[in-house]
């Protein structure tokens, strides 16, 4: 399941990648400035003193922009400099606004991914037993006077497929969600054959005639652990509906393997399926506030920042380290319910694991004399829940 340390890890990597294009969309603005100030071969030249200057005017311009989100005019500003650069500002600013709705769907779509790969796994298993089904009734047309020995083909019977295949709730899901295996049978045969088939716990399995409800459990639960999430090829193939899916298949497993410990037995066909968490509701609220609200309040956040690292040049402080930093004080300003503790030692974890070695001590210092400050300040209100020191 989902935890809210995996939503802000997310959650941080969107905005990492948000960051990285409104880098690249500010150095697109500054070439738009020069082109626009830079005469066509039609029009009145201009020296190369008047352009050097106008360029470099219009671009501190634009920079006062991106950092401030603002520009203070000075009055010797040329009147085509200012109209070039704040026609460039409307431009970018359409731009960083469809970037923004570009990035918050994808931060969607990563949860939504692993909502989807927990059906894709649980339909497998039904999948794999119509595909034996099909295996065998192709061979009794192929050999009409040779006996079936029933045990190779045993997993069509499997009861933990038989109930999963017959869970309502899990296949309308799944049609919703339009996940269909039915699209890629012929890869789920292939991988039947070429490694299913031929695992020894697989063969001891079908050596047996019966389906017992313990031993088609035990069965179920090792191939989708031991091969549908961890075989190369399996993997491989996943991959093609979850980008994440290397990073997203333990949480997947847990889901998957609890859902199926949990079916109490073969008559069951109406058992409860995961959540992505436990109060998915309030959680997805969390990482999409978290997320609105940095991207609201960022170039207030740049001020607070900057004020607190006097000693540190702003463009010098690693990407990553800014953005948690930005991301820590949006959560302890506008989520009552959780702990300043809390916070700060979440995303000094979060530096430790994804930032420079340096990083740890640097943001706890930050974070901690901007907590004091903003509480003193009564920018920073916790309810009962979060005046405590532990969540």
């Amino acid at each position: 399941m989902l935890n809210r340390r995996y939503l802000r890890i997310k959650t941080m990597q969107v905005l990492y990648g948000y960051e990285q294009t409104c880098k690249a969309q500010f150095e697109i603005a500054l070439d738009q400035i020069t082109a626009r100030l830079t005469p066509e071969w039609d029009e009145d030249p201009k020296t190369p003193e008047t352009l050097e200057k106008e360029i470099e005017i219009g671009h501190q311009l634009f920079e006062q922009f991106y950092l401030q989100d603002h520009i203070e005019t000075p009055p010797n500003t040329p009147t085509n400099v200012l109209r070039e650069v704040q026609a460039v500002i409307i431009d970018y600013h359409n731009q960083i606004q469809k970037e923004k709705r570009s990035f918050e769907k994808y931060l969607q779509k990563q949860t939504e991914d692993i909502a989807d790969m927990y059906l894709r796994c649980l339909l497998f298993l039904p999948t794999l037993a119509q595909t034996i089904r099909q295996e065998r009734e192709l061979y009794a047309q192929k050999h009409l006077r040779t006996p079936i020995h029933e045990g190779e083909f045993k997993f069509e019977q499997n009861q933990v497929a038989k109930c999963l295949q017959k869970h309502d709730l899990l296949n309308e899901q799944a049609t919703r969600r339009h996940i269909l295996w039915e699209t890629n049978q012929e890869w789920v045969r292939d991988f039947y054959k070429k490694v299913i088939k031929q695992d020894t716990v697989y063969q001891q399995y079908i050596q047996t005639q019966q389906n017992d409800w313990e031993n088609d459990k035990e069965l179920a639960l090792y191939l989708l652990k031991e091969y549908l999430l961890k075989h190369d090829e399996a993997r491989n193939f996943l991959e093609n509906f979850d980008m994440n899916w290397l990073e997203n298949r333990k949480i997947v497993l847990d889901m998957v393997s609890k859902t199926i410990q949990n079916i109490p037995n073969a008559q069951s066909y109406h058992f409860g399926l995961m959540s992505l968490s436990k109060n998915w509701e309030d959680d997805e609220q969390f990482y999409h506030d978290l997320f609105k609200i940095y991207l609201q309040k960022a170039a207030l956040y740049e001020e607070l920042i900057d004020k607190k690292t006097k000693n540190w040049e702003l463009e010098r402080i690693a990407l990553l380290d800014n953005i948690l930093l930005k991301m820590a004080v949006v959560e302890m300003t506008n989520f009552p319910s959780i702990p300043v503790k809390v916070t700060i030692n979440e995303y000094l974890d979060l530096a430790k694991g994804y930032s420079s070695p340096k990083s740890n001590k640097f943001i706890n210092g930050v974070l901690d004399a901007m907590a004091q400050e903003l509480t003193e300040k009564g920018e920073i209100k916790k309810s009962a829940r979060g005046m405590m020191d532990n969540k």
